[in-house]
């Protein structure tokens, strides 16, 4: 990546990103640049691939929709005191089907709730790779917000689609929020 422009003044400023598929330098105005995200050339993460299917339930409110790159609410992840530049929001229980792209051998995840949680919030993720069978990776019940679960590398290279739900506890530990 380069810059140039006024170096006094960053709203004048223009950043060239040159990436490895093409043969020129892309320039971007620095007023329009959000975030910047770098990956290898072999991870996709999985907030570029869209849904196959989607399911939720909410216990005693409206609900909210999943979100890409954003809490439920809209603001920016965050959690086990970390700030997270992409990822998928959700409330329990929720589940999202993806489509596994064919070259795909494993993926890792990190799965925590978001700091409007609080210290209460009560949640369990898991990951399947077919409907109804055992899951491939299942947290511990995570309690609050100050703490994340790295998954590390699980293997998928059989698997068509990756299924990732979160589910509210029906009984929680002490100490955690029931809703």
């Amino acid at each position: 990546a380069r810059s140039r422009g006024d170096v006094k003044n960053a709203d004048n400023w223009v950043h060239g990103l040159q990436p490895a598929w093409s043969l020129d330098c892309l320039w971007f105005e620095s007023a329009s640049i959000w975030i910047r995200r770098f990956f290898d050339p072999h991870e996709v993460p999985v907030t570029r691939l869209s849904p196959l299917a989607t399911r939720a339930r909410s216990f005693g409110n409206p609900g909210f929709p999943w979100r890409r790159n954003r809490n439920v609410r809209g603001g920016t992840l965050r959690s086990g005191g970390l700030e997270f530049g992409w990822g998928l929001g959700v409330h329990a229980y929720s589940q999202l089907r993806f489509g596994i792209p064919p070259d795909c051998h494993s993926f890792h995840f990190q799965v925590g709730l978001d700091q409007v949680a609080g210290r209460g919030g009560c949640v369990q993720a898991r990951v399947f790779t077919k409907v109804g069978r055992k899951p491939i990776f299942e947290t511990q019940p995570l309690i609050g917000s100050t703490r994340d679960v790295k998954t590390g590398s699980v293997p998928v290279s059989e698997a068509k689609e990756l299924i990732l739900e979160v589910d509210p506890l029906p009984n929680p530990p002490a100490g955690a929020d029931p809703l």
